[in-house]
């Protein structure tokens, strides 16, 4: 599995912040408790959150993409012509013509949308 970045910078930033703050409240958890569980597991949750913000790779998306479970899920272009055209119609107006050009393109008389 090669680590390219898989994350947003967006995505990454927020990692880090988040991350940056659970290993803060983790550490003043163990100074005033040295045997305390939440606060290991803290610093620990932050420490990784931190990584994964800093490299921009989340290893956890990038084995659900490995498997297939992100991104294309065996669907062909057609489902996603049919839902960009069914979210682009916004189901207004009570003539339905939104639906009309689903059930066109369902039926297989083309791909062609008419509006």
């Amino acid at each position: 599995m090669s680590q390219t970045q898989n994350i947003s910078t967006r995505n990454a930033l927020a990692r880090l912040s988040l991350g940056l703050s659970m290993l803060a409240y983790g550490t003043a958890k163990l100074s005033r408790n040295p045997q305390c569980n939440k606060g290991r597991m803290m610093v620990a949750l932050g420490a990784m959150k931190a990584a994964e913000g800093t490299v921009k790779f989340c290893p956890l998306k990038a084995m659900m993409q490995q498997q297939g479970m992100m991104g294309q899920t065996g669907v062909g272009p057609e489902v996603n012509k049919l839902m960009k055209d069914f979210a682009g119609s916004g189901m207004s107006g009570a003539s339905g013509a939104g639906v009309g050009n689903m059930m066109k393109d369902l039926a297989g008389q083309g791909m062609s949308v008419t509006t």
